[in-house]
């Protein structure tokens, strides 16, 4: 229903693939070597940007250039200070020239803040932090917890409620969410086209946000997060890897750990490292695995720019993705995508002019006066990636982390002693790697590296061979954010995973390498066993009856233990609450406030047939839906109709669904004119007098009215912990209790 408030913008998008640019040829009489070939630090270095040439183009070409001049105009800007920098502008200025520039930034935010209001539904109806001590906690010894103590009581709260506000915008990415009345479905990873090749948009937070599938790779979903977080001022960073981009922000206790939203997981940082094919150089030099400022992300955007060029015009090597790449390394010489993107373009026009001139032999290009200065350029610069510690993926590689298909047999990529076969002679001489062998983690130097289409001689810091014809290192582009790291996929949508999990052998329905379900803000794990047991004795201690979780709860009932056999058992409705069950690479989601069933069973509905047994009843299901078993009230009536009030409709409506009992259905029209209201305030709270104005308001009153006169036994759930008082309810009390209640 959402989409009802969202303007959806649906055109075609006109390409002019034959209007590349055409590249100036270098001249440089300098035919041989340059003495000094190491390259000089970046931010050292001159950058003269040439003014934009635009030859003989037609003028609606012409004004699609000068969008991409303009953009890059604002975000040189946003960079060198003369403008504030902005992350949610930024996005939007780099990704409107590839539409034309046919959207406006008010209609860009207008969107932003309805997204905006459902995740501060969200916020308001987990945030505790008001019925929470956060004082340190001595125990009878008169000692504490260390984590108790780094932070005084007020910061406490503050992480509490930005940990909060991050999961919010978590859930609400990540998985299908019920907000009263409202049903959202999840975003979900471009995976036909993660990396925008028959649609640069699936990289782009436009189309995640205006288009109907709400699809996107892995920077779409980053950005959007980010710009959320920006929003709600909960201090989510942007991080990236070698063609990977993701969040990281600061839990409950000050620590930061990582958001991966394409598989919605939390990988570790040695998991990133691994599977991007990153060197403990390259995270010492501060290229990989490193967060960005608000001014550093600005870059990030203006790559972005110049990649959406190149797919716009079909350009690999134009001035224009030059200019960009080399203002993002003058404020940010370690920026890797800036780096790599220098590098492609750099590489186009070597193997361009090589090709065209059919010269295969890299001396003669070296010696040949119109290309060499770009030769040794290139050189140079290949250097410094080096140097810093990048190495391009193998081939190998990406195509296992594409695919998802490992070999049956192959070379351990890891020399001796960081080797997965076990040494037959001592223990302590045993190494384990994380992925068994098949990927390189452990990196030496090697006398011969591949960059594109050149081979690098390590010791001598030289270009030694080049291959025009060379395909490889290609299935990846080493500039786009689009890798998923070779996670299995996770459907939220279907609610299964799209690919079959390759230790289903080991454990049938949980994976040995998870950790808390991948939710380290809502479960705890203290012994790496059972991360689930402490809501089975929940279920266990307040008689969930009605809930048919099969042999784990007879096991844990009667040995007090569960085993992995019986995980297959859980087959039940769990209303809503989705059981993060975490099946394969430890991918694993929280289904917010939605239904989700789970196998094939399902509950039996608890239906109230006497008004003499409704506490009793209901008591089963108070703590499910977050209702305090002591401030529930039960009003007596003459009739076997049954009806639920209270403070918070997903709690009322939650618990009326659940017993078969009548809650307030507002009208279409009456819904709609108080959402309208709301978004216009922002998500704030409205004073009583608008309140009671409006349509949604006189219906409830009506509502409560007619149950009342028709002997409706009425159950009081009362109010919400930490929430100010409810017009809606207080009104409710009146008609039920009188004045004065």
């Amino acid at each position: 229903m959402m989409k009802t408030y969202i303007r959806i913008f649906v055109a075609t998008l006109l390409l002019f693939g034959a209007c590349k640019t055409q590249k100036p040829i270098i001249n440089d009489s300098v035919s041989h070597a340059p003495d000094e070939t190491v390259q000089p630090k970046v931010d050292t270095a001159n950058y003269n940007y040439p003014p934009p040439r635009y030859y003989s183009v037609p003028k609606k070409v012409f004004k699609e250039l000068e969008n991409y001049e303009t953009a890059f105009d604002e975000l040189k800007a946003m960079l060198e200070g003369t403008k504030e920098p902005n992350f949610e502008r930024a996005v939007f200025i780099s990704e409107n020239p590839y539409h034309g520039s046919k959207y406006t930034y008010q209609q860009f935010q207008e969107i932003i803040d309805v997204h905006l209001y459902f995740i501060n539904q969200i916020i308001s109806e987990n945030d505790k932090s008001d019925s929470i001590d956060f004082n340190v906690k001595v125990n009878q010894y008169g000692r504490f917890n260390m984590d108790d103590i780094r932070h005084l009581p007020d910061e406490k709260k503050e992480l509490y409620k930005k940990a909060i506000a991050n999961w919010s915008i978590f859930t609400y990415i990540t998985d299908t969410v019920k907000i009263y009345p409202f049903f959202h479905k999840p975003f979900s990873y471009a995976t036909h086209d993660p990396f925008g090749i028959k649609d640069w948009s699936n990289s782009q937070v436009i189309n995640l946000l205006y288009s109907q599938e709400q699809k996107g790779n892995c920077f779409a979903l980053t950005a959007f997060f980010k710009i959320l977080s920006d929003r709600l001022k909960s201090d989510a960073r942007i991080c990236t890897a070698p063609q990977h981009i993701y969040i990281q922000h600061k839990d409950k206790k000050g620590d930061y750990y990582n958001v991966e939203l394409a598989t919605a997981g939390h990988p570790g940082d040695g998991t990133i490292q691994t599977l991007t094919h990153t060197t403990t150089e390259g995270i010492k030099s501060g290229i990989a695995l490193r967060s960005y400022d608000t001014k550093q992300s600005i870059g990030i955007c203006l790559i972005n720019l110049a990649k959406s060029y190149e797919h716009k015009f079909g350009s690999k090597d134009d001035d224009f993705m030059l200019k960009c790449a080399e203002l993002v390394l003058k404020n940010d010489r370690l920026n890797l995508n800036a780096l790599l993107l220098k590098q492609q373009i750099l590489d186009a026009r070597v193997t361009g002019y090589a090709i065209e001139n059919n010269i295969n032999d890299i001396n003669n290009l070296k010696a040949n006066s119109e290309i060499s200065h770009t030769v040794y350029e290139l050189e140079r610069h290949i250097a410094l990636l080096y140097r810093l510690g990048y190495r391009q993926m193998p081939y190998d590689m990406q195509e296992i982390i594409m695919t998802g298909i490992i070999p049956e047999t192959f070379v351990d990529k890891n020399p001796t002693p960081f080797t997965t076969i076990d040494p037959v002679d001592e223990h302590r001489k045993k190494f384990t790697t994380l992925y068994g062998g098949v990927f390189q983690e452990v990196f030496v130097t090697r006398e011969f590296e591949p960059f594109g289409h050149f081979t690098f001689q390590t010791a001598t810091n030289k270009i030694t061979v080049i291959d025009t014809t060379a395909q490889t290192g290609f299935l990846i582009d080493p500039v786009a954010f689009a890798y998923d790291f070779g996670a299995r996929m996770y459907d939220a949508r279907l609610g299964m995973f799209t690919s079959v999990d390759p230790k289903f052998n080991v454990f049938p329905s949980r994976s040995p390498y998870s950790a808390f379900m991948n939710n380290p803000i809502f479960w705890d794990d203290p012994d790496g066993q059972c991360p689930i047991c402490p809501w089975l004795d929940a279920i266990v201690d307040i008689g969930f009856v009605a809930y048919d979780v099969g042999l784990l709860i007879h096991e844990k009932v009667t040995t007090g233990s569960t085993s992995g056999a019986n995980w297959a058992a859980l087959t039940a409705d769990v209303g809503s609450i989705f059981i993060p069950m975490s099946v394969g690479a430890g991918m694993a989601v929280r289904a917010g406030l939605t239904t989700t069933k789970i196998g094939a069973k399902t509950t039996t509905k608890l239906v109230i047939k006497s008004a003499d047994n409704v506490k009793d009843i209901t008591t089963q299901v108070l703590k499910k839906h977050d209702i305090a078993a002591d401030a529930v009230k039960v009003v007596q009536g003459k009739s076997d109709k049954v009806a639920v009030i209270g403070q918070g409709m997903t709690r009322v409506k939650g618990l009326g669904d659940e017993i078969g009992a009548n809650v307030f259905n507002p009208s279409k029209a009456a819904q709609k004119e108080w959402d309208d209201l709301l978004i216009k305030s922002g998500g704030g709270k409205l004073s009583d007098d608008v309140v009671k104005n409006t349509k949604l308001h006189k219906e409830n009153q009506t509502w409560i009215k007619q149950m009342k006169d028709e002997g409706a036994t009425i159950i009081d759930i009362g109010s919400q912990q930490g929430k100010s008082k409810s017009t809606f309810y207080e009104m409710e009390k009146t008609t039920i209790y009188g004045s004065g209640n």
